[in-house]
């Protein structure tokens, strides 16, 4: 899709992350973005939104759900121009570790245009629990699975894409 009409943003809101996966090679030294540089991905979509038939905005990180108040506000933001600016459309997509996204806040995403998700897992849990430790050490397999059957089981308008990472282990 290429045109005036289109804003694509790869936005991350946080370099932290709640896990500490074994082969990661982040240092987590930026953190949460900061207000300043909130408020001037506020600005952008503001000037552009009248000349624009989509947004798209694709949240990474870290871990984006460390920083969910920032993809709310400016999910929010961006759902508030829809209104003042009828033919304009956002669409929200997120890779997550999926350790935070139980159905409550799935639901408040998706509410927001937030509403396809890239998650992985490492295998099976055996496999999944030796290199996707959280920061304080435990296991993440079994909750992010949970997460992601409720949201199987759920109503909600989601596309959830698992990848699985192989390796020869």
């Amino acid at each position: 899709y290429t045109s005036n009409r289109y804003l694509s943003l790869i936005i991350m809101p946080t370099e932290n992350c709640n896990f500490r996966c074994t082969y990661c090679y982040e240092d987590f030294s930026i953190g949460r973005m900061k207000d300043s540089i909130i408020e001037g991905v506020k600005s952008l979509i503001s000037k552009r939104c009248s000349e624009l038939d989509l947004i798209n905005i694709s949240w990474f990180g870290g871990e984006p759900l460390v920083a969910k108040d920032v993809v709310l506000d400016i999910s929010r933001f961006v759902s508030s121009m829809m209104y003042m600016y009828p033919r304009l459309r956002y669409v929200g997509d997120m890779t997550t570790n999926a350790y935070l996204l139980n159905y409550e806040l799935a639901a408040e995403l998706s509410k927001v245009g937030v509403r396809k998700y890239q998650i992985s897992l490492d295998g099976p849990r055996e496999i999944h629990d030796l290199t996707r430790l959280r920061a304080d050490g435990a296991s993440t397999f079994d909750k992010i699975w949970s997460n992601l059957l409720s949201i199987r089981n759920s109503s909600l308008p989601v596309n959830v894409t698992l990848r699985i990472h192989v390796t020869v282990e």
